[in-house]
């Protein structure tokens, strides 16, 4: 076995992983980038948010919410027989009505939250999409790529040519 032929076949099968990477990446990339209140209907988290029934999760904040008003409940009559010093019944009572209020309506909030990032992302885009008069995304910045390595590995152009040109560009 030669060592060359196998560092060949490692750089022909290298080439080969990433290119199929490479053709697929930028497209997921723009995916990901793109989150929106849709998010909590799509596969992962569908099964854990329900906008419309009970949740585990909100079931699971509401007892611990009913075992924390029972350890003060608790707490409040062993201090009274021992004298010990007890947060104030009214802080308490404000505290878990905001606990409350917010525990059960966590996925409104959360879908509330999800919708301004994606109207910020969005008008952030198209603010782009109008100075640039492109769109604005990983293929296309991939393309971007491309295009000045062509201009670089061009045999009629400089380096010098290419580094003006580039400053004349993003100045």
């Amino acid at each position: 076995m030669n060592i060359n032929n196998i560092l060949e076949s490692l750089n022909v099968l290298s080439n080969k992983l990433i290119g199929s990477i490479e053709s697929e990446v930028y497209e997921i990339l723009d995916k990901i980038i793109s989150i929106s209140p849709k998010i909590l209907k799509e596969e992962p988290l569908k099964h854990i948010f329900f906008p419309n029934e009970i949740n585990g999760i909100i079931l699971i904040a509401n007892s611990l919410l009913l075992f924390y008003i029972c350890y003060y409940i608790f707490s409040r009559i062993l201090n009274m027989y021992n004298g010990g010093a007890v947060e104030n019944v009214y802080k308490m009572i404000l505290k878990t009505v905001i606990i409350l209020i917010l525990v059960n309506n966590s996925y409104y909030i959360c879908k509330e939250i999800l919708n301004i990032n994606y109207v910020l992302s969005e008008s952030i885009d198209k603010f782009s999409e109008g100075i640039v008069n492109k769109e604005i995304s990983f293929k296309t910045f991939k393309d971007e790529i491309m295009s000045l390595k062509d201009i670089i590995e061009n045999d009629n152009l400089s380096i010098d040519i290419v580094e003006h040109f580039l400053k004349g560009y993003f100045i």
